[in-house]
């Protein structure tokens, strides 16, 4: 592909490479998930592939029928495998995340949403705020020191606290 105008032309190559390619969750295509064989790739159709040439109606039926009696097993090998891979990434998420919990009337700095910062060398952590409210795991409600509510919760990701 040379040009980003060429990509209407690519676009049923890519998709078709995504369907063939096995996932990493489940170890499958998405089309042997679909249509329980793998996919010919057009060149082997045209230039008339051992799989093309012995093709034979019962046989595939037989297999077939095969793949319909062990879906149930092969569906579940790939929930237990998509469950797998939701709890390695859990896991790696949770080893970089350091928990953080504040009480009601905790001072806090707020971290600065890009409207606030000018420039590179702008504060990245706004005034401190007084914890109003606890929402629920990890939200919360702020005041400013002067008693005013801000009006929507944060999470403590975009809270830290502030030391007098």
């Amino acid at each position: 592909m040379t040009t980003k105008g060429d990509w209407p032309d690519e676009i049923h190559r890519v998709i078709w490479s995504y369907h063939t390619t096995p996932q990493s969750t489940t170890d499958e295509t998405p089309f042997n998930q679909v249509y329980w064989i793998d996919a010919m790739i057009p060149i082997k159709i045209a230039k008339n592939a051992e799989r093309v040439r012995s093709f034979d109606v019962e046989r595939l039926e037989q297999g077939l029928q095969a793949n319909l009696d062990t879906s149930e097993e092969v569906w579940e090998l790939a929930r237990i495998s998509g469950e797998a891979v939701k709890r390695r990434v859990e896991r790696r998420y949770k080893t970089n995340v350091n928990p953080r919990s504040f009480q009601e009337t905790n001072l806090v700095l707020r971290k600065a949403q890009l409207i606030q910062m000018d420039n590179k060398l702008a504060p990245k952590w706004t005034r401190p705020y007084r914890m109003k409210e606890v929402v629920g795991a990890g939200a919360y409600k702020l005041e400013t020191l002067l008693r005013k509510e801000i009006p929507r919760t944060w999470n403590a990701a975009n809270l830290r606290f502030y030391f007098t």
